[in-house]
C-alpha cells in the first residue's frame, strides 16, 4: 500500500504542476511535499473531511476498513476473496478477525450444498 501511495503522490504532483496548483487541500494521504502521511495524521485529516461534509457519526480509517470487510462477508463474498481484497497474507488472518460473521456464511453455503446434492 505504501508503494501505491507513493506512486499516487508522484501522479498528484505531476497533475498539480500541470495546472499550477501547489496546495494539498483535500488530499488525505500525502503532505505538501507529496510524502505518505502516518496513520495518526491521515485519521485526523479523515475526521476533518467528515466534519466538513456534515457527518455526525465519525469513523476512523480502520473502522471504515472493518465496515467494508463486514459488508462483503455479509453479502456472501468468500473469505478468500475478502482476505485478498484486504491485503492479508492468507485467509486465516481474515478468519481470525471476522469469525463472528462466518456462521451466517456457513448457513448460506449449507443451502448451496443441499441444492447441489438435490
Amino acid at each position: 500500500m505504501i508503494t501505491k501511495l507513493k506512486l499516487w503522490g508522484i501522479i498528484v504532483k505531476k497533475e498539480q504542476l500541470k495546472v499550477g496548483n501547489q496546495g494539498v487541500d483535500g488530499h488525505l494521504f500525502i503532505d505538501k511535499n507529496h510524502y505518505v502521511l502516518n496513520e495518526t495524521t491521515t485519521n485526523s485529516r479523515f475526521k476533518v473531511i467528515q466534519r466538513r461534509l456534515g457527518l455526525t457519526k465519525i469513523i476512523s480509517q480502520h473502522g471504515l476498513r472493518h465496515n467494508v470487510a463486514s459488508r462483503l462477508l455479509a453479502n456472501h463474498l468468500s473469505i478468500e476473496y475478502v482476505s485478498q481484497y484486504l491485503g492479508h497474507a492468507n485467509s486465516e488472518i481474515t478468519r481470525k478477525f471476522y469469525v463472528h460473521l462466518l456462521p451466517e456464511q456457513k448457513a448460506v453455503e449449507d443451502v448451496k450444498l443441499l441444492d447441489l446434492l438435490g
